[in-house]
Parts: structure tokens; sequence; C-alpha cells
């Protein structure tokens, strides 16, 4: 049999597909080679493996910076995102660059969302300036317009606006009858100083929101520094530390209200719930030096936990039935009076080796309410995220239907086991894998069928303490071919195993 013809012919048909294949390939980085004719992407242009990114402020018309706000970029049915900062600072990394505008968004809850179209580069800024749902009206400063009284702007103000109160002293009580939110500017010199007589300030009204200030003086028996006869009220980072007040913060037929991170001392009851309040959450406060930190009475179905409670003549009391902790391992409060020992772990206490938690549960001078998990160190439920793991290790270039692994470590610094989070750079991911011990180094498996320019990975502890994203591995994965002519590719170099070295370097086999 004559085979010339035959090897000539499918020698011909490598090289036309050889210029083919060329005349599509290699565009943005000379001597890289990357495949990116693929129907129904949302670019006709190839993707640079230097990955590009987006920052810049997040702030109101006002310039003033909105913590939490997520701006988010998308591409190529997939996406990289970011929250703001403190300053209203963002970052979003590991967008690829490539000829065509993606579409950025920036939302926050109480915001109406904004958007835009970008060419994504290696370092592109960009600003937000988000709109409040609601109005904001301003006391103090030297804004033209704003208020000198907190009061006038209350009274003056709309369902669902926000108050923003500038550093200073307000020597006035406060009656809020509408769901506002009232926020200083910072918690330590936001001063509002109560006039004799009355509660200094006063929740009538459901949806109120109460955050970063000091409350302070004037107030006698049976006054508080806040009182809160009202429905879903959150009150945050306030700071009552006068000795004239009889009450810190009163519950009296409250329901679905928040009572977190603020710090209360020198009063005779902390924080007060009464008048059957129910479904209420205090978590994260410090209750100091007071006759009582917390005081429950006629009261049920509140959840009370992670708060340090320190030198009260009685740290609480509870004649209601209410919930102390927030399950192991999460745990429930600090008492600066408890004796136990911690020599177990575990949901029950009796796995050898301690874990922060007291062995035996605390009890609240009444009949049955106990805190199951007491810590043994103020601030025994914070943990610490582990580190930024190390880069990824493993092949950067290769063919599709291929599995490849790849490798990674990471430390916890409270030495906890953590689990490891893959961003494959192909619009896949993996589950949180493991858990694994701290520092061990782990590797896990993955096959493309579609391009990626990154592969990624990050790391949570047991406890849910979530650390960032590693630095990037870039890598180069083609796109994969129809099928009809991958199985073509495969016939031809199966049959000429020695032949088209170039091609071959082009296909990956």
């Amino acid at each position: 049999m004559n085979t010339k013809p035959l090897i000539r012919k499918d020698l011909t048909i490598g090289i036309i597909l050889l210029v083919v294949e060329l005349s599509v390939a290699f565009s943005v980085n000379s001597d890289m080679l990357i495949f990116d004719n693929v129907a129904g992407s949302e670019c006709s242009s190839t993707m640079n493996i230097d990955p590009g990114t987006l920052s810049g402020y997040v702030t109101d018309a006002a310039m003033h910076p909105i913590e939490g706000a997520k701006v988010k970029v998308y591409f190529h049915n997939t996406s990289r995102e970011n929250y703001s900062d403190a300053a209203g600072y963002y970052h979003v990394t590991d967008i690829p660059i490539c000829y065509c505008m993606k579409n950025a968004t920036c939302s926050k809850e109480g915001y109406f969302p904004e958007w835009v179209l970008l060419a994504i580069y290696e370092n592109t800024t960009h600003d937000f300036v988000l709109t409040p749902k609601g109005n904001w009206l301003y006391v103090g400063g030297s804004g033209p317009g704003n208020y000198t009284m907190i009061q006038d702007a209350i009274d003056n103000a709309s369902e669902g606006d926000t108050v923003f109160v500038y550093n200073g002293t307000y020597y006035e009580n406060l009656n809020i009858w509408k769901p506002l939110t009232i926020k200083g500017e910072a918690k330590n010199t936001t001063i509002i100083d109560g006039v004799i007589g009355g509660d200094v300030v006063s929740v009538q009204a459901d949806g109120v929101t109460i955050t970063e200030f000091s409350i302070q003086y004037h107030c006698t028996y049976p006054s508080s520094d806040i009182m809160i006869q009202a429905n879903h009220t959150c009150i945050s980072q306030i700071i009552m530390s006068s000795t004239s007040n009889w009450f810190g913060i009163s519950l009296l037929s409250s329901h679905d209200t928040k009572i977190m991170e603020n710090s209360i001392s020198n009063k005779y009851v902390g924080i007060s719930l009464n008048g059957s309040s129910t479904n209420n959450t205090i978590t994260c406060n410090n209750i100091l030096n007071s006759s009582y930190g917390m005081e429950i009475k006629s009261s049920s179905g509140n959840h009370i936990y992670h708060n340090n409670l320190v030198n009260n003549t009685i740290n609480a009391y509870d004649n209601g039935t209410n919930t102390w902790n927030n399950t192991y391992p999460s745990g429930g409060n600090y008492w600066s009076d408890y004796s136990g020992i911690d020599n177990y772990h575990g949901p029950n206490q009796n796995i050898p080796g301690s874990d922060g938690i007291g062995d035996t549960p605390y009890d609240l001078p009444c009949e049955y309410a106990i805190d199951c998990y007491p810590f043994m160190e103020p601030n025994g439920w914070m943990n610490e995220p582990p580190d930024k793991p190390d880069k990824p290790s493993g092949e950067t270039n290769g063919k599709i239907n291929t599995e490849y692994t790849y490798t990674t470590k990471t430390v916890d610094v409270d030495g906890d086991q953590v689990y490891y989070f893959w961003d494959w750079g192909d619009g896949s991911t993996s589950s949180w894998l493991g858990p694994y011990n701290s520092g061990a180094i782990i590797n896990t498996t993955h096959t493309w069928t579609v391009k990626s320019s990154s592969v990624k990975v990050k790391a949570k502890d047991i406890y849910g303490a979530e650390g960032p994203f590693s630095d990037p591995l870039l890598i180069i994965m083609p796109y994969s071919y129809n099928i009809p002519l991958q199985w073509f590719w495969e016939r031809l170099f199966q049959r000429f195993p020695n032949a088209f070295p170039l091609l071959r370097y082009l296909m990956r086999y």
C-alpha cells in the first residue's frame, strides 16, 4: 500500500491548520500564547496575564466616607469585589486586562446603587458618590444650613433620614419620635450632655439607629442615658460613664432591638430589660463598676453573649428565660467573678485540652439562668483570622482536560485548624476544603476546560474567621476546542508521534 499521498495529505492539513491557529493566537504578550477565539466571550481581544486593579473612595455628596460599600467589577461571566474601609477606600484586584469596557457597581444598604463602564488597566482609579435613600441633615460643623441643636434636626427630618452630628458638646435631651439614624462623628468627642430631669435620649419610634456618641451627666432617678420604648432599635458605639444616671440603657416592652459594642460604667444598672421585652440581642458590650451589670425582669427570649461584665457588685440578674451564650464554640460572656478552670474543651467540656472557655457554667444569682460557656479572659471570643496563604505553586501552563495539582499553606496565629477556598480564575471555585492543621502544606487539584489567567486561595479557621486571598499565581490555560477538532488533533498526533513539533507546542501536546 502506498502511504505517501496520505502522509502528504495529512501534512498539508496540519500546515493549513497551523497557519489558521497562528492567525488567531498571541495578542497582548508577544512571547506568551493565549487562545481567545471563544464564542460568547464578552471580549474579542485577548487578556493580559498581568491582572489590573480598580481602586478609589466611596463617599456621599458631602465627601463623608462610606464604610462597607461593596464595589463589584463584572467580566467574562464572573466578577471581583471589595468593600470600602472606614476611610471609604476600596481596592479590587485580579481583574483581567482586555480591550473591552467592564461594568463596575457600588452598593450599600440605605443608598441608591451606582454603576459605571470602565476600561480597566494596571492601576485604574474611580471614586463613587452614593446618594442615601433618605436625606442627610447635619448638626454642628461649618457647613451652610447646618443645625446647631440635634433635636431641631430630628424635628425637621423625614422618616428614614440620617442626622449626622459633628464633634462637639450638645447640651440637650433628645426625643426621637420617628425612624431615623442619629450618627455622631466620633464617639469620644461627640457628646450629648443631658439637662436636669428626664432621660437623656428617649426612643419612642420603631426603626431608630443611634451610634458614635458619649452620653453624660445631669439626670436623676429613675432616668436613663438611653430609654427605649420601641422595637427594631439599634444602639452601638456609645460611651456612658457618668455617675449621675441611674440606668445606662433601659428597654421597656421593647422587641427585636440590638445593643452592641457599647461601654457602660458607674451606673446602678448598666443595661435593664423590663416589661416583657423579648427577642433582643445584647452583645460585645463592656459593662463595668456598676451595682448591677445587667438586670432582666419579666422578660424572656433575649440573647446575651460576648459581653465583658467586670467588677459589678452583681454582674447580672435574670428572673426570666433568656440565653446567655451563643452555643459552642462561639461561647458566652466574660464574668470577672467566675472562679472555674479550663482543662477541657468541646460542647460538653469533657475533652482534654483547654479552649479559653470554663469547664463549668457560670451561675447567675437566680433560679435558672446560667452561662454554659463562660470565657476565662476578657474578649475571649475575639478570634484572629489566618494569615494570607502563600502564593499557590504548581503548573503555570498546560492543556485542557488535564488535572493539575497546586499547593499552599497558611498559619493561624491562634493555632486553629483552617479551611481553604480556591478561586481558579475560570469562573469556578472550590468548596471550603479541610480542616487542616495550621502551617501544614496542603494540595488540591483542578482541571481546566476554559482559559484562566490566575489562581488564588484564601483560608478561614474552624470558628469562621476568614483571611484575605493570596497573591495570584499567573497561569496560561487555553480555551477548550470543540470535540471534533480536539479528536482530530489527538488522532493526528497519535498517527505521527514525531511530526509537527511546533504544532504540538502550540497545542500543548
